[in-house]
């Protein structure tokens, strides 16, 4: 009999972590990894959306360099601007952060919600990581994914009722 009891407890335990990995569609060993230095695709562009404050996160104009460091609960951007851009950053702001750390939620099997810390972090839906912008003017999130080996950064914005609008930046990994 103890040893039926076992075979109970861990096939509902199998059952609990499988329905845990199956709600998130991707289980946390098939994440894209964005790790590694990363360079614009299209350098004209990045310059344009650079300048124009709409690329907030992965910004780093048409030179510069992004370096991700990623862990199964961080996910760590690190800005490289040239001196040009930086310069231009300073004399506008007097400072600026070129690196910024993101929690990621890793669903805990078995352990309730999220908790109220939870829409502020970094969360997977698919193979995409999204961050949710706070303290934005209009509701916006960040969406990190890879196609075809390049790394798609793409700013989605709610503008107002019915509008919306997708602003994607590309880069690929730099040498």
């Amino acid at each position: 009999m103890p040893r039926l009891r076992w075979v109970v407890i861990a096939a509902i335990v199998a059952i609990g972590a499988t329905h845990g990995a199956a709600a998130q569609g991707v289980s946390s060993t098939q994440r894209p990894s964005f790790a590694g230095t990363w360079a614009p695709s299209e350098p004209g562009r990045s310059e344009v959306l650079f300048s124009n404050g709409l690329s907030a996160v992965a910004g780093v104009g048409g030179q510069g360099r992004l370096l991700i460091e990623q862990r199964p609960d961080r996910l760590i951007l690190t800005r490289q601007l040239s001196d040009d851009t930086l310069d231009t950053m300073l004399n506008f702001k007097g400072r600026f952060d070129t690196t910024t750390v993101y929690r990621i939620v890793v669903p805990q099997v078995g352990r309730g919600g999220l908790g109220a810390g939870g829409d502020t972090s970094a969360s997977w839906q698919g193979d995409r990581l999204i961050l949710p912008m706070l303290g934005a003017a209009q509701p916006t999130t960040v969406a990190f994914s890879l196609e075809e080996g390049r790394l798609k950064v793409d700013m989605h914005k709610v503008l107002g009722p019915g509008k919306e609008n997708n602003t994607p930046e590309w880069f690929t990994k730099a040498k």
